[in-house]
């Protein structure tokens, strides 16, 4: 989630974010092949650039947990290439986050559908048609899966999902009782299902189950060496739990070759867990954290995860997420929010080595460091309490500032959540962020639509395409020496004009533009400045958890 108590100028926090996304972004796609639409530095819009900058930037998104925001940049790609491909890998990507993390498998179906429906000849194709099948397969629907796993075999009779496929169908023929195993020849339900290599995560159809107490949070990436500290002896383990190696109050790890060292020291696996019994911190950060550390190799170096009890891990994020000067029932409601939210990431993450990063992109962890005695306390008095919908925890989404109006993720990310609505919020307006006015040239936001892959020099005007029901502008034409686009406001404009939101008006004073807005983030779920004047205005946790989370109910798993 995004943090942004502390900085005083939130807009260029956010554009300093946004750029550096865009930059890394840029980075990878520039590694590609020469386009076949030409330079983008022409004068022109380069759609399949952009397209493909969604694309990577919406696989991203889903792999840090960001959800509602990956299938925005897949939406994206659709609304801005004409590239048959192009679009046929957005409607594949879209459907995967849907039925993966959303548990949404009746839209995700609807996506693969629309592959086999308009891009019949695409390379895709036998994806989604083996997905399809999968789909259904997954949730017991073996009528549903029975003609496209059929289907797949006909038409792709070498495809390389054929071997799955042939077991797929075999078992949904045994489950609608159209073949007969003699019983000599059946096994355990266990022994078949380990035979099916699941090219994609189970789906939670099954009724949740409370996940281990540990979390795994990702504290540093892509580093080829480090030094593990602390106050004692840290001794290093295996992953059967056998000891490797001890020390006196520091580790330097290297990886040399795509091998781990420990103090020059070869340890002859490619992952260790860190173990002491003071706190462990890292030379690459001036932060100490409660738990295990693990370090493991990657493409690219070493990754740090730290594996630490759910409850002590929110003692670093409370305070990192909302001041601890705040009301306690503020600070509550922030507490079993951020709770709930990591649940959710748990239950989703298990084909990771990670639950979370330590950072906006999920919500900020700031180990020990941040630990303040407030939120301390506020955490224990919430201990094992998250929001539910029908019985699970929920996508737990919460924002800086809503500004007057929350925002429904129908509308702006383009899927929606039963207990994520709009509605009216005065208690967000009357406080930091509520209002606020941006003024950019036109210039300036040529120069932002840049960082983000886009050439469109010349901007003569910027208006309102669609406005949602929250007044949020979620689509904009701009009209540029090349003619008039229309984009998608959070993907391309709230970027460009480092804006803070997309709740706001739009004024031009001859060469320059005037946004007069509100909020500070997506304007989804709880907002954190409005939960402090609720607090202080006389709500207790759970009024200000109903007021945002509607339809969803208080439950103490632990």
């Amino acid at each position: 989630m995004v943090r942004n108590f502390f900085i005083p100028c939130p807009y260029l926090y956010l554009f300093f974010i946004m750029s550096l996304y865009a930059i890394l972004i840029f980075l990878a796609i520039f590694t590609f092949s020469a386009f076949a639409d030409g330079n983008v530095n022409e004068g022109n819009i380069d759609p399949t650039y952009f397209a493909r900058w969604n694309i990577q930037e919406g696989k991203y998104f889903a792999d840090v947990g960001k959800y509602l925001e990956a299938i925005e940049a897949f939406q994206t790609t659709i609304e801005t290439t004409d590239e048959p491909h192009l679009k046929a890998e957005a409607h594949l990507q879209r459907a995967s986050v849907l039925s993966v993390f959303l548990d949404k498998h009746d839209e995700a179906a609807k996506e693969y559908e629309t592959i086999l429906k308009e891009f019949p000849q695409d390379s895709l194709a036998d994806t989604a048609l083996y997905r399809l099948g999968f789909l259904y397969y997954s949730q017991s629907k073996f009528k549903e899966a029975l003609p496209y796993l059929e289907l797949y075999l006909k038409n792709y009779p070498g495809g390389k999902f054929r071997g799955t496929v042939q077991f797929l169908l075999q078992e949904t023929k045994e489950n609608l009782g159209l073949v007969t195993v003699r019983p000599s020849q059946q096994q355990p339900k266990e022994q078949r299902q380990q035979k099916l290599k699941r090219p994609l995560q189970p789906l939670q159809s099954a009724p949740f189950e409370l996940p281990k107490l540990s979390v795994r949070v990702k504290i540093l990436e892509n580093t080829n060496n480090v030094t593990i500290i602390s106050h004692g002896a840290i001794s290093l383990y295996n992953s059967a739990g056998s000891s490797l190696y001890q020390a006196a109050g520091r580790v330097n790890f290297q990886v040399v070759s795509g091998v781990l060292y420990a103090d020059g020291k070869s340890l002859g696996v490619r992952d260790v867990t860190a173990k002491a019994n003071s706190p462990l911190g890292a030379t690459k950060s001036d932060k100490l954290y409660r738990g295990d550390m693990k370090i493991l190799i990657n493409n690219n170096g070493m990754e740090l995860i730290n594996h630490v009890n759910i409850e002590e891990y929110l003692y670093g994020v409370v305070p990192s997420e909302s001041p601890s000067s705040w009301p306690i029932e503020a600070l509550k409601a922030q507490a079993i929010a951020a709770r709930t939210y990591v649940l959710y990431q748990m239950a989703y993450s298990k084909e990771r080595k990670y639950d979370l990063v330590d950072d906006e992109r999920n919500q900020v962890y700031g180990g020990i460091k941040a630990e303040r005695d407030a939120t301390t306390k506020v955490v224990n008095a919430t201990m094992g309490q998250v929001l539910v919908y029908e019985g699970r925890p929920i996508y737990a989404m919460f924002t800086a500032n809503s500004g007057w109006h929350t925002a429904d993720p129908q509308d702006i990310f383009g899927e929606g959540l039963a207990y994520l609505k709009a509605f009216p919020d005065e208690h967000s307006r009357r406080e930091q962020y509520g209002e606020w006015t941006v003024k950019k040239t036109a210039r300036e936001i040529e120069k932002g639509i840049e960082k983000i892959g886009l050439n469109m020099p010349g901007i003569t005007d910027i208006k309102p395409h669609t406005v949602d029901k929250s007044g949020r502008v979620v689509k904009v034409y701009i009209t540029y020496e090349g003619g008039t686009k229309t984009f998608r406001t959070r993907t391309t404009l709230m970027r460009a004009a480092g804006l803070g939101e997309i709740l706001f008006g739009i004024e031009k004073d001859g060469n320059q533009y005037i946004f007069k807005g509100g909020g500070f983030g997506h304007g989804v779920g709880l907002s954190q400045w409005g939960a402090k004047d609720m607090a202080e205005t006389g709500s207790k946790a759970e009024d200000i958890l109903s007021f945002y989370y509607r339809g969803a109910r208080l439950k103490k798993m632990w």
